[in-house]
């Protein structure tokens, strides 16, 4: 986040030059109550860039993920499919996550 920071802040002044630093959010997965139905727990990764493309999977961003764990990715291309899986990791994480960073 202070990496991210320091980007927007530099870049944020750059725009008229035409390059933009998109948004960060971050949430924390919050466990659901035991008896109330659903994951205690959540592995998922999802990653959207610029709405045109997510990845979805349990890997996370680095190179032991990729290369040496046993991590799966899938890569979804076209905004009607990135629409349709953002609506559903939100619809299955509400009321589960809470805000921790957002520019």
């Amino acid at each position: 986040m202070r990496k991210y920071k320091q980007l927007y802040r530099r870049r944020h002044n750059e725009l008229e030059a035409g390059r933009a630093l998109g948004s960060l959010r971050i949430e924390y997965f919050r466990p659901i109550k035991f008896q109330e139905s659903g994951p205690a727990k959540v592995h998922i990764k999802c990653t959207v860039v610029d709405g045109k493309m997510v990845v979805l999977g349990s890997g996370n961003m680095d190179r032991a993920s990729w290369y040496t764990s046993q991590e799966l990715g899938v890569s979804l291309f076209g905004e009607d499919a990135v629409r349709i899986v953002w609506e559903g990791v939100q619809g299955a994480l509400k009321r589960r996550t809470e805000e921790y960073f957002a520019v």
